[in-house]
């Protein structure tokens, strides 16, 4: 007499259980890739907006003018950017308290706005508008002049 079979097998129990968990799976992942993205051009943007103004900051128009949109840098070259800022002091801290990103496509605007302190104490409102990356427009105000200087 054959062995009666304690645990049958339940064809496609387990199968209708992968399914759902395996897609759940997948779209925790895809969101965790997107918002990882995300941050992430968020931070490249900070940090080509740091490197622009202490690129400023220490008399570096060229390298600055490298970080600008091609639209930016056909209307401001390097001189223009020493007449613009001239001599300012080299900043303590920059930093941004408020970020926003906007995507369309394959475009992205990046709107940054904080405060940057100089060595001396002297403190700028910053508004930098970043697009794909690089600076497309910039407001420090006031800008704070090396001693002995007029910026």
């Amino acid at each position: 007499m054959p062995e009666p079979d304690l645990h049958p097998k339940r064809p496609g129990a387990f199968r209708g259980a992968a399914l759902p968990v395996t897609l759940a799976a997948i779209s925790v992942a895809a969101m965790g890739w997107l918002g990882w993205g995300f941050f992430e051009t968020q931070r490249e943007d900070v940090a080509t907006t740091r490197a622009f103004l202490t690129h400023i900051a220490a008399n570096e128009h060229a390298e600055a003018v490298r970080l600008m949109s091609p639209a930016l840098a056909a209307q401001v070259n390097s001189a223009q950017l020493h007449r613009i800022f001239g001599d300012i002091e080299p900043w303590d801290h920059i930093g941004f308290s408020s970020r926003s990103t906007q995507t369309n496509g394959s475009e992205r605007s990046t709107q940054l706005y904080g405060r940057g302190s100089s060595v001396s104490g002297c403190e700028s409102e910053l508004t930098i508008r970043l697009h794909n990356g690089l600076i497309d427009r910039f407001d420090v105000t006031p800008l704070c002049s090396r001693a002995g200087t007029d910026a």
